[in-house]
């Protein structure tokens, strides 16, 4: 819903979500699959200190975008 956007929504359910697995889960890694094109998601997480994982499924073209797209922005 456009009105909901931008809101911290989506930072807060990804902090709580993120503590959650951290508790129930100490010994566990937690890994989150996003698509190439949302990178305010990306941003998201990586600030919550999750990196990105080589050889899993489409990482280089993924990689690719994300540089293009930094490039444009910056």
């Amino acid at each position: 819903m456009p009105e909901a956007q931008r809101q911290g929504i989506a930072s807060f359910l990804a902090v709580k979500v993120t503590a959650l697995l951290e508790e129930l889960y100490p010994d566990q890694p937690a890994m989150l699959h996003t698509q190439t094109w949302n990178y305010p998601a990306i941003a998201i997480y990586e600030k919550l200190g999750y990196t990105f994982v080589p050889g899993t499924k489409d990482f280089e073209k993924g990689m690719r975008i994300l540089k293009d797209l930094a490039k444009r922005k910056g």
